[in-house]
C-alpha cells in the first residue's frame, strides 16, 4: 500500500485521498531567492486539503516541493497564488498545492498576530511512501 503525504508549513493537515499532510517548519536560511522572512507558516481554522498529483504517482515520480507566493485575503484564505519555484518540474505539484490550499482557511488568531501581513510564501513538500 502506498502512503500519500504533503508536507504544509505551517499546520496539520488531512487530505481527502488516503494520505496525511503535516507541517514543516520555515526555513532559517534563505530558500533560494526567497528570504525566510518571507515564509508563512498560517495556523488553519478550516485546513486545506492536499491530494498528490496522480499523473506523477502513475509515473512513479516520489516527491515535489513546491514554492508559492500568495496573497492573504480579508476572508482569511489564500488567493492569486503562483509558484515560485517547483521540483520536479510539470509533474503537477504546483497546481496540486493551488487546488488544494483554496479551501482552507486561515485563523483570526493567526491574521491577528500578524498584522500587516498581506502577502507570503508557502513551502508545500509532497512525499510518496
Amino acid at each position: 500500500m502506498i502512503q500519500r503525504i504533503a508536507l504544509l508549513a505551517g499546520a496539520l493537515l488531512m487530505t481527502a485521498a488516503p494520505a496525511m499532510a503535516q507541517t514543516s517548519p520555515a526555513p532559517s536560511e534563505p530558500v533560494g531567492q526567497v528570504v525566510a522572512s518571507q515564509v508563512i507558516a498560517p495556523q488553519w481554522e478550516t485546513a486545506p486539503r492536499l491530494e498528490y498529483p496522480q499523473g506523477a504517482a502513475s509515473r512513479g515520480v516520489w516527491g515535489g516541493t513546491v514554492m508559492l507566493r500568495c496573497q492573504i485575503g480579508r476572508d482569511r484564505r489564500l488567493h492569486d497564488c503562483k509558484a515560485i519555484s517547483e521540483r520536479p518540474a510539470d509533474e503537477g505539484f504546483a497546481e496540486a498545492a493551488m487546488r488544494g490550499l483554496e479551501a482552507g482557511v486561515i485563523s483570526e488568531t493567526w491574521i491577528k498576530a500578524h498584522p500587516g501581513r498581506e502577502t507570503g510564501i508557502l513551502p508545500v513538500q509532497f512525499r510518496l511512501e
